[in-house]
């Protein structure tokens, strides 16, 4: 977390195309749920400068029927640190994500998602590595219960020119429910033999064991469920950089447990 620094909120979404230029060390903060403007299409581009610190707390909590795509474009400048906290609580939600690496930046970039009901999720990342010495750090977790559909393609592409590049993508998933669907794809596609790059990628479920054993001791299934989700969250919760993000994310969570 950044210590006394300025913390920047991203104004509610009112137009199809938005440019975020971030110039110093700094907390922002977007959220685009129920104020945001309606719109089937949109698309985002994030500027980094160089040489800066910056946290950014992203939350996508917009309930809506039809289905809507964010085209979401962030480029880091030269020796840039930049953490991301991404959660998607939000329904029928396509993001096609595009991340660009500059020498000696460094990216650390959480997800969390939940997908119920009968909501999509689709999100495809591209994590370019364009110039040396380089460092990417990928953490997505996700949660899918009900008949939702959730999908997430991460890859990590090392250009020719990025030596020493260091990337790591680690992607895990609980199904809660044997009708909804989940599909974790990670992929590594590397130009030079000078780089230290690993992915994988892990889906689970409640097992009968599991639930015996928390029978066991008093909890049903619907009970364990939420301590899973919980658990899951609060993980990405303990590195929030701002209390009232955290409390805004802990009460929607709350709710959609309840």
């Amino acid at each position: 977390m950044i210590a006394n620094k300025k913390i920047i909120y991203i104004e509610p979404l009112k137009n199809k195309k938005r440019n975020i230029v971030v110039d110093e060390d700094s907390v922002v903060i977007e959220v685009i749920d129920e104020d945001s403007k309606d719109f089937d299409k949109f698309k985002t581009n994030i500027s980094i400068a160089d040489n800066i610190n910056v946290e950014y707390v992203y939350l996508f909590n917009k309930n809506i029927t039809s289905p809507i795509i964010e085209d979401r474009e962030i480029k880091l400048g030269i020796n840039t640190r930049l953490k991301n906290y991404y959660c998607y609580l939000g329904s029928n939600f396509t993001v096609t994500l595009k991340q660009q690496l500059d020498s000696h930046s460094e990216l650390d970039h959480n997800v969390v998602f939940l997908a119920d009901q009968k909501n999509n999720l689709n999100i495809q990342a591209k994590n370019n590595f364009l110039y040396p010495k380089a460092k990417g750090v990928f953490t997505i977790q996700g949660i899918v219960k009900d008949q939702a559909r959730a999908g997430y393609y991460s890859s990590i592409i090392i250009d020719q020119i990025a030596k020493d590049a260091n990337a790591k993508l680690e992607m895990s998933a609980i199904n809660l429910s044997k009708e909804a669907k989940i599909s974790l794809v990670p992929a590594l596609k590397v130009a030079t033999n000078q780089v230290n790059a690993s992915h994988s990628a892990r889906i689970s479920n409640l097992s009968k064991k599991q639930l015996f054993y928390l029978n066991s001791r008093g909890i049903d299934k619907i009970q364990a469920q939420e301590l899973l989700i919980q658990s899951v969250f609060q993980s990405f919760l303990d590195k929030l950089p701002n209390e009232e993000i955290k409390n805004k994310i802990e009460a929607l969570l709350k709710n959609k447990l309840s």
